[in-house]
């Protein structure tokens, strides 16, 4: 999973996305988000990016 587990990684994924989030987020924001994200959200967020990868696909192989 793309996903940070601690404030370093979080901090060092935040440069990957600085073009949609020129902002960082403070630190205690980070760490309650972190905190929120249990196994239950995290099985979630990976349905999600399964989906999200599978809507991706489709359209590159519609474009060749």
């Amino acid at each position: 999973m793309l996903g940070a587990t601690n404030v370093l990684e979080a901090e060092q994924l935040q440069g990957h996305w600085r073009r949609l989030f020129p902002r960082p987020v403070s630190d205690s924001t980070l760490r309650r988000a972190l905190e929120a994200i249990d196994a239950p959200v995290a099985a979630r967020i990976e349905r999600v990016r399964a989906a999200v990868r599978r809507v991706v696909w489709t359209l590159l192989a519609g474009t060749s």
